[in-house]
């Protein structure tokens, strides 16, 4: 079983030069000596805690949760902006909900880029069964309750929300 262990993890989790795993609540001084509880909980606790799958994480949540039109170029985008982009993303999402509730009959992400103008940017549009005055005062009522005081003007200018009636 430990030679199993062994080659189930690759040479990033396991340091010979210290002789453990330095995973948080797994020191094992060999894998013939001693087999954490089980791989999976193991690996589990290794992607909780690592912070380079975060954001890998993170862009999947947000798949779960907008429609992306153009996939690849969203995915490079959020992953370019990672750091000031991803959670601001989830706070609008809670927004939009609270806001345009049962109104809001469908959400995506839009990536547009300009290269004569040096534009690029991310769009969340909301697809409403309002007219357009009525999803235009909706958006008003967004950005004044709160897109205006807690998005930062870093993330305004790659970022923006827009409504399309249906």
């Amino acid at each position: 079983r430990g030679e199993i262990v062994q080659s189930i993890l690759t040479e990033q989790y396991y340091r010979p030069s210290i002789g453990y795993w330095p995973i948080s609540g797994f020191q094992i001084k060999s894998a013939r000596e001693s087999i954490p509880p089980s791989i999976e909980d193991l690996m589990r606790e290794y992607e909780e805690t690592s912070v380079s799958l975060k954001p890998k994480k993170d862009i999947e949540l947000l798949e779960n949760i907008y429609a992306f039109k153009n996939p690849p170029e969203i995915r490079i985008f959020l992953w370019t902006h990672r750091e000031e982009l991803i959670e601001t993303l989830f706070s609008v999402y809670n927004q939009i909900k609270r806001v345009f509730r049962e109104n809001m009959v469908g959400l995506y992400l839009e990536y547009d880029s300009d290269p004569e103008e040096k534009f690029e940017g991310l769009f969340a549009v909301i697809e409403t069964n309002l007219s357009p005055e009525e999803s235009l005062n909706l958006l008003d009522m967004f950005d004044e309750e709160w897109f205006l005081d807690n998005v930062s003007n870093e993330v305004g200018s790659i970022f923006s929300v827009m409504v399309r009636p249906l």
